[in-house]
């Protein structure tokens, strides 16, 4: 967490960073680790057929009307990065496991490590996201996306608090979701 940067990471990491900083030294914030920005591209950058097959989808999609299609070539494109082989000969692969590992994950379970952060690096292939980037003139390809990873704390709540409110746009405004339990279902695409 020492090396969070607004330049490498989101404003999540950045921001848990902060909360460590000041909080009293008896509470303590989940370690923390995060893959920069880009590097979902770079790995997309190690498979051509892949960055290809992306790149022709994503240049298709803003000239689509039905809603639909849309979500159809969306799945697509998130099915393209759920496909993402790891390159345990890249340099810069190998790295992220090392430092991985390091962190804490268990050899054992790193292929499900890194289908999580594929699961992750496709969330932005979805429809409110494409939306919101079209609105603003943005093609997907210009999102970039670095992925905080988090120990798992036992809990009896979890909660998400948004600087800004979702449902309105209001930046004076903090909106918060809690839940009973672990708070997947506030951070996954789980009904709940």
């Amino acid at each position: 967490m020492d090396d969070f940067n607004s330049l490498n990471m989101g404003a999540k990491s950045n921001n848990l960073k902060v909360l460590r900083d000041k909080l009293d030294a008896g509470i303590k914030v989940p370690e923390s680790a995060t893959l920069p920005f880009r590097m979902q591209e770079y790995s997309i950058d190690l498979e051509p057929s892949v960055k290809s097959r992306i790149e022709q989808i994503t240049n298709q999609i803003s000239k689509v009307k039905s809603v639909r299609k849309m979500n159809q070539m969306l799945h697509q494109c998130k099915e393209l990065v759920m496909g993402l082989k790891f390159h345990e000969s890249d340099k810069h692969h190998s790295y992220m496991k090392e430092q991985l590992l390091r962190f804490g994950i268990p050899s054992a379970q790193f292929q499900q490590a890194w289908a999580t952060i594929k699961k992750v690096w496709a969330s932005k292939y979805n429809e409110r996201a494409f939306l919101a980037t079209k609105k603003l003139g943005v093609s997907l390809n210009q999102i970039y996306m670095a992925v905080l990873c988090q120990r798992v704390i036992p809990s009896e709540y979890a909660y998400v608090i948004h600087t800004t409110n979702p449902t309105n746009g209001n930046d004076g405004e903090v909106y918060v979701e809690a839940c009973i339990g672990m708070g997947e279902a506030l951070v996954s695409d789980m009904p709940g």
